[in-house]
């Protein structure tokens, strides 16, 4: 159990690290390769709609590959995302990037949501889950913040590329780790429902829990993914955008 804890609080710590430095990067980018803010946008919702499409398909991975196997997928493809960064010079370029990000954050965020149900002892799980959130309010702070700091200091590509070298860094250690790990069952977990889209649509609290995670990406995302974008258009020098960030992150996850 001890090592299920872990694990879950360790990718809990990347993947919401991961996304927001995702978004901190992204305005830098597209003031410097001159996009629109249609076209940021746009990236914005490739994630969303491969996130969408993506969950019952990774469902039916997690059953044949397994968890561990799924999240290190994930982390190699985060550090071939933001090596890709380093290398963009134009919309398509950038939207190939945002999609191996789609892909890497769809796997991280459903198999997640898997690990909060089926990890946590049902006497404990108020406390596990509270916690988990907690290292994923914490990770988004440091990340934010280291983020910002270098990308200013020694420019979004270098700092893209630098967390890229580190992402590779960590996924060649997990493997090494926990590439062979094969964690126990829950016996109180029923894994014999297999995913299909008709059966989760026909759940009413299912339907219940998408709208509401939906609204609440809805208003959440825009002050933090965009914030940027128009504090760098109205000329707002980089090092202080780069403050703003800290600070609007360092608020909201306090």
């Amino acid at each position: 159990m001890k090592l299920k804890l872990s694990l879950a609080y360790t990718f809990e710590f990347l993947r919401d690290g991961f996304y927001v430095g995702i978004f901190l990067l992204l305005p830098f980018i597209v003031k410097d390769i001159h996009l629109t803010f249609i076209q940021a946008g746009s990236l914005q919702s490739t994630i969303n709609i491969l996130y969408l499409l993506l969950a019952v398909p990774i469902v039916s991975l997690l059953f044949k590959y397994g968890e561990i196997k799924i999240l290190l997928a994930s982390i190699l493809l985060y550090a071939l995302g933001f090596l890709g960064f380093f290398f963009v010079n134009s919309y398509s370029s950038l939207l190939l990037v945002f999609l191996i990000f789609g892909i890497s954050f769809s796997f991280y965020s459903i198999i997640s949501n898997h690990i909060r149900a089926t990890w946590f002892n049902s006497d404990t799980r108020g406390k596990d889950l509270g916690n988990l959130m907690a290292v994923g309010d914490v990770a988004k702070v440091i990340f934010s913040t280291l983020t910002a700091f270098f990308a200013v200091l020694i420019g979004w590509r270098i700092a893209s590329l630098s967390i890229g070298i580190i992402t590779g860094i960590i996924f060649f250690i997990f493997s090494i780790l926990f590439g062979k790990t094969h964690l126990p069952k829950n016996d109180k977990t029923d894994l014999t429902i297999k995913p299909g889209y008709k059966h989760f649509l026909k759940q009413r609290m299912f339907v219940l829990a998408l709208l509401t995670g939906s609204l609440d990406e809805g208003i959440n995302t825009p002050l933090y993914a965009f914030l940027p974008f128009l504090l760098l258009y109205k000329g707002v020098p980089a090092i202080l955008v780069g403050r703003c960030s800290i600070l609007l992150f360092w608020k909201y996850y306090k």
